[in-house]
């Protein structure tokens, strides 16, 4: 099959953002952890966290800016081809983010309330519940994709 094909070039460019997304979700993730951990720490966790999220920025440049470019090089309209197997895993994987997500919130609001006494910061909040989304849905996407769940049967070429 050839290496440009429409396919597999958004395929590759969705489990380039899977990884990504895991990623920030991980950077989310340090930075809930990262009070709970030792002040020498604390402070070298909060100078790497901006360096890190630069990092996850050129990252996503790398994953969409070439696609983008050449769009936009030979002025063509951005279409939304989902034929690839990676976008029919992209879209499970995002519906089961958002129950994770939604059910994530209901359980740390409860959970908050119960077990901490201070009031939990918006900012808190929303670290918790972006950090759960990205994480989720990368996770899901690439068992998914890994596992071949959502592969079409392949067809006969005789």
């Amino acid at each position: 099959m050839e290496n440009n094909h429409c396919a597999e070039k958004i395929d590759r460019i969705y489990s380039r953002l899977a990884w990504i997304m895991l990623m920030t979700g991980g950077l989310y993730l340090i930075k809930l952890l990262a009070p709970l951990l030792p002040v020498g720490w604390q402070a070298y966790i909060q100078t790497a966290i901006p360096w890190l999220g630069s990092l996850i920025g050129l990252m996503i440049v790398w994953a969409l800016g070439p696609n983008l470019l050449q769009k936009i090089k030979n002025q063509q309209a951005v279409d939304q081809d989902t034929e690839g197997f990676a976008a029919h895993a992209l879209q499970q994987a995002l519906s089961i983010s958002w129950g994770i997500t939604i059910a994530g919130m209901v359980l740390f609001q409860t959970v908050s309330k119960v077990l901490f006494a201070a009031v939990i910061s918006g900012t808190t909040y929303f670290n918790v519940m972006f950090a759960l989304m990205t994480v989720s849905a990368s996770i899901t996407f690439l068992y998914l994709v890994h596992d071949g769940l959502v592969q079409p049967e392949t067809e006969d070429w005789d």
